[in-house]
């Protein structure tokens, strides 16, 4: 089989929730960015991952709950339950992935295009309507900021298709941790509950402490193409070097309460005074333009895309530009606790050019009958491209739809 045939046959299994495992050979869902991933034996550990995958992506949604007119209307759940022993071998699959990769993992040209995805919360629906519209990481590198769980209703799932991906494409899939991949802010937020009620015979807790196990061992930043910076939250006083990412951070870690693992995951850009301040999140920093600027050019990065933040200019958009242009912050969940916003990825292609593509909630019945009727992929989700015409110094990198 030639490579060009393997692609399409990839692209075809992924749009329709990926084939059949039982009778897919390995070359079917081959890597092209390492020899490791190509057509060598189907180990067990790869069957059970491929037929996790397959599991999560084909599964169809709840019936909907008739609730009164004043009852909020969230979008349906998938129907689709992961069982206790599956999660644990999954989540030790998943850190050892990990653990085979630095803090800040590389992105070079030639796995390009990449999809950056900002942040998910639990909305696995959605997360699919994502993946079915950008593509397989066959054909597509992925790079997600974090915040992978919390606040959404399917977190378990949304973050166990994550972990499957990742083993499975360990070179085209990159997870970074985010502000809630953290024990102490999982347990504020749901996470914690939806594990205690979904594995209610889990008595000693293990779903909950494998998954924290694996956000433990997860990188804190991705470079690509050597010139844009990818990380959850942002930059740190402590950060003189990228490389300090690596030299740093020593995985498994929790996030402690203060240094550069930290600043990574919690501060944010928008500060009202010169140069860094303290958050007043109580807990990093936040910084002002000039730190962006100086950063940026001191390591010769085009521009910093980071996640964390839903803010007011955002809403109609999914991301936001700091003032200068050289960082930009990507929110993907959209209709985020029922509030109607519009989510967005980041897409970078050979040439290190840049494209948004935007997620939009709309209403069923503003939809195609035929839309409306497939309800696995893009029942009340809608979908459109958005490019933005730039300002400053980022608009010379944004494509045109």
């Amino acid at each position: 089989m030639t490579k060009s045939t393997r692609s399409r046959r990839q692209s075809r299994q992924f749009a329709s929730g990926m084939s059949n495992v039982s009778t897919a050979r390995a070359d079917s869902f081959s890597d092209a960015s390492s020899s490791s991933e190509g057509d060598g034996p189907v180990t067990p550990d790869m069957v059970f991952i491929d037929g996790l995958i397959e599991r999560l992506m084909r599964a169809p949604l709840k019936s909907r709950v008739k609730r009164s007119r004043r009852a909020q209307q969230f979008a349906p759940e998938v129907d689709v339950y992961i069982k206790k022993d599956d999660v644990l071998r999954l989540c030790c699959l998943a850190s050892d992935a990990f653990l085979k990769q630095s803090s800040l993992v590389r992105v070079p040209k030639d796995m390009l295009p990449a999809t950056i995805f900002g942040d998910i919360h639990g909305q696995f629906r959605d997360l699919r309507i994502a993946m079915h519209t950008i593509g397989e990481p066959g054909e597509m590198t992925y790079v997600f900021l974090g915040d992978y769980v919390d606040r959404g209703p399917q977190s378990i799932e949304a973050v166990c298709l994550l972990l499957a991906l990742k083993i499975r494409h360990p070179h085209r899939v990159f997870l970074l941790r985010g502000n809630h991949e953290d024990y102490n802010t999982t347990l504020i937020y749901g996470f914690y509950d939806e594990c205690q009620r979904k594995y209610q015979d889990d008595t000693e807790q293990l779903v909950f402490q494998n998954f924290i196990h694996v956000f433990n061992c997860m990188p804190f930043s991705a470079l690509i193409g050597e010139k844009i910076l990818c990380m959850h939250g942002g930059l740190s006083p402590d950060l003189e070097k990228l490389d300090d990412i690596n030299t740093t951070i020593k995985r498994p870690t929790m996030v402690p309460l203060h240094g550069l693992a930290t600043d990574l995951v919690w501060s944010d850009p928008g500060a009202c005074n010169v140069g860094w301040s303290q958050s007043t999140r109580g807990i990093s920093f936040s910084y002002d333009d000039s730190v962006i600027e100086q950063f940026c050019l001191r390591h010769k990065l085009d521009f910093i895309v980071r996640g964390h933040q839903i803010t007011p200019e955002m809403q109609g958009s999914g991301y936001h530009f700091t003032q200068n242009g050289r960082m930009v912050t990507l929110f993907t969940a959209y209709n985020y606790l029922n509030s109607g916003n519009t989510g967005a990825t980041l897409q970078i292609f050979p040439g290190m050019k840049a494209q948004f593509r935007v997620f939009r909630p709309i209403r069923s019945k503003d939809m195609p009958p035929q839309a409306a009727a497939n309800n696995n992929v893009y029942e009340n989700g809608g979908v459109s491209n958005f490019v933005n015409n730039g300002r400053n110094f980022f608009g010379a990198f944004l494509g045109q739809t």
